[in-house]
């Protein structure tokens, strides 16, 4: 799940990836002897559609964070088209899954379900497994974690490489559960252990590599959701690996809002701490990741992973109070 920017520029690996995975099944001697006749004008007119989406898609991944996100958010009719165009052709696979990527990344994953049940029914296997894989996150957002363990285990065990998807089930796993108590350096001078120590009721940890124009920009959109609440009511604690203190914390220190935010650092170096922030949160490999906390001296974690889009809607009709992977347990 600006997390988005990055989950849609992954959407060209996991193509590349997800077409090797998916591509090892030889035709069938029916198949051979009798090929599918090729419109071969609509097959070029969906190449070229495709071809330039995805051209613009690697211009748009040197834009600044403000004007990329804008880009990328408007290109859902240019993809719509190109799912039309492919129709019936061997493009149709990735064409559905582009457009399914993009809702997931800029439309809170609206229609994904159904734009995946057209791919799972192609007759050609490419993309199907990334279409798996997909919607096992679709499942975490929608908050089904018990049903995307049950699909990620069998992904998994019909391809490995795509196991970081169970890290992620196991994230989402955590909510219920009491917030870690790590302490780490807090930079811009607050406690170095907000979660006992903080007095705002709402918490939201935001877990980032490097402090970059994109991470910035992802900070700047999290404020501007939770300024929803008044501040007394809520902080935002960044925690950062990135190796470069005075720069991160510099670069922290420069946002309109600073004032708001707790930065942490989780010493990447040796001796550091690093690895004790990513246990205990149990996070998956690459950062950013996001946890929200709830109020109380106890904190628990009450949703992760969510949009800026999401929080604001969240922290707008309250949050529930039981969650399905807890109440599973």
């Amino acid at each position: 799940m600006h997390v988005r920017s990055r989950l849609w520029l992954l959407m060209l690996v996991g193509v590349s990836l997800s077409g090797c995975l998916d591509s090892n099944r030889s035709p069938t001697l029916k198949e051979s002897m009798n090929p599918a006749p090729v419109d071969r004008t609509k097959l070029d007119a969906a190449e070229a559609q495709l071809s330039s989406i995805e051209s613009d898609l690697q211009r748009a991944g040197g834009m600044p964070p403000v004007e990329r996100h804008a880009y990328e958010s408007a290109m859902g009719p240019r993809l719509e088209q190109a799912v039309v165009a492919a129709a019936e052709t061997r493009l149709e696979n990735k064409a559905l899954y582009y457009l399914a990527n993009w809702r997931f990344t800029y439309q809170e994953a609206a229609g994904v379900d159904q734009l995946l049940n057209q791919l799972a029914g192609l007759s050609s296997p490419a993309l199907k497994s990334a279409g798996d894989r997909l919607r096992v996150m679709v499942r975490l957002r929608q908050g089904r974690v018990n049903e995307a363990r049950a699909m990620a285990v069998q992904l998994v065990e019909r391809i490995p490489e795509f196991s970081p998807v169970l890290d992620l089930v196991i994230f989402h796993e955590t909510v219920g559960s009491a917030a870690p108590k790590v302490v780490s350096n807090n930079l811009t001078g607050g406690p170095d252990e907000p979660v006992s120590k903080r007095s705002e009721p709402w918490l939201f940890y935001l877990f980032i590599d490097a402090l970059d124009d994109q991470a910035l920009f992802l900070i700047q959109r999290y404020l501007d959701a939770m300024a929803i609440l008044p501040v007394g009511e809520r902080r935002i604690v960044c925690v950062t690996y990135d190796a470069n203190l005075l720069s991160a914390t510099t670069r922290v220190r420069s946002l309109p809002r600073a004032s708001e935010i707790d930065l942490l650092w989780a010493n990447p170096n040796n001796g550091g701490n690093a690895g004790e922030w990513s246990k205990a949160w149990k996070l998956p490999a690459k950062n950013p990741h996001i946890a929200l906390l709830g109020p109380g001296p106890n904190r628990t974690i009450m949703a992760v992973e969510m949009t800026p889009e999401s929080l604001r809607a969240l922290l707008t009709v309250g949050v529930p109070k039981a969650t399905e992977s807890k109440e599973a347990k």
